[in-house]
C-alpha cells in the first residue's frame, strides 16, 4: 500500500509546505515525513490496514485521523490511498467570545 497525504490550509485552501506528517500503523511502527511545496507527502509501502495520521505545523492546530481499510482487495498488488487533511490556522482563534467590551 502506498499513502499520499495532501495537506492544505482550511481557510485559504493553499498547500502547506513543511508540515510534519506522521504515519503510525497498528503495530506502532511510525514514519515521519514533511510535505513538499505542493503540500504533498508520499509514504512508501505500508502493509497495514489501520493507520493513524498526525499532521503538525507551526501556526496551525494539529490534526489527527485514523484511516481504516475494512475490506482490502487481496487481488491487487499495490493499494493506493490518497487522503486530504485540512489544517486550521491558530490565528483564527484570537477572537475570544468571553471578552465583553
Amino acid at each position: 500500500m502506498r499513502y499520499t497525504v495532501i495537506v492544505t490550509d482550511k481557510i485559504s485552501g493553499e498547500a502547506i509546505k513543511g508540515a510534519k506528517v506522521e504515519l503510525t500503523n497498528e503495530v506502532q511502527s511510525a514514519q515521519d515525513l514533511k510535505t513538499n511545496s505542493s503540500g504533498t507527502v508520499i509514504f512508501p509501502s505500508e502493509e497495514s490496514y489501520v493507520n493513524q495520521i498526525i499532521v503538525t505545523k507551526d501556526g496551525y492546530f494539529p490534526k489527527d485521523t485514523v484511516d481504516v481499510i475494512s475490506n482490502p482487495d487481496s487481488n491487487l498488488t499495490l493499494i493506493l490511498r490518497s487522503i486530504s487533511i485540512y489544517l486550521v490556522p491558530t490565528d483564527t482563534a484570537k477572537t475570544d467570545s468571553t471578552n465583553k467590551q
